[in-house]
């Protein structure tokens, strides 16, 4: 295994924390649509081994493992279209192992709510209780009273116990 210094690992940190927000911003000057980081949430009593999504349309994107009752951690990039449309949806898929070792696999074809501009900061997917899957194209946080997840649907870890 390779050490690296302090020194060393600093720049290797900035350089890959830099070409992420390049990447990014490379998708928006393609016309790809608005480039934002998306974040999963999983409100259920499960956790979630791997999920991918694709925009109709679009390109898949994929994250790993997701704790129950936990979520976010910021994971770059996908893209969605400057101009919402009534259509667009989304493709989501998620699979997880229970205790017996059974594995579980969920894809939903999820509608994208309305957004505008000042909206695109996060694309934002919720695993459900209810086995429901939500996404939203937002500039909120999870806690914020406008967020557009109410009650015990936005509730993480702390109702799981």
């Amino acid at each position: 295994m390779i050490a690296f210094s302090a020194r060393v690992r600093f720049p290797i940190f900035v350089l890959l924390l830099l070409s992420t927000l390049i990447g990014c911003k490379d998708a928006e000057s393609r016309g790809e649509g608005f480039a934002m980081d998306f974040t999963a949430y999983n409100h259920t009593d499960h956790s979630i081994d791997d999920f991918e999504f694709e925009l109709k349309g679009g390109k898949r994107s994929a994250g790993g493992f997701v704790g129950k009752g936990e979520g976010g951690g910021d994971i770059c990039c996908v893209s969605v279209p400057e101009q919402w449309t009534p259509a667009l949806t989304v493709q989501v898929r998620a699979s997880w192992e229970d205790n017996a070792g059974t594995v579980h696999r969920i894809s939903k074809q999820v509608p994208v709510p309305q957004y505008s501009t000042k909206d695109t900061g996060h694309f934002n997917i919720h695993f459900l209780r209810n086995g429901e899957v939500k996404v939203f194209v937002t500039s909120l946080a999870t806690w914020h009273p406008d967020y557009p997840l109410k009650g015990k649907d936005v509730e993480l870890k702390s109702i799981l116990h």
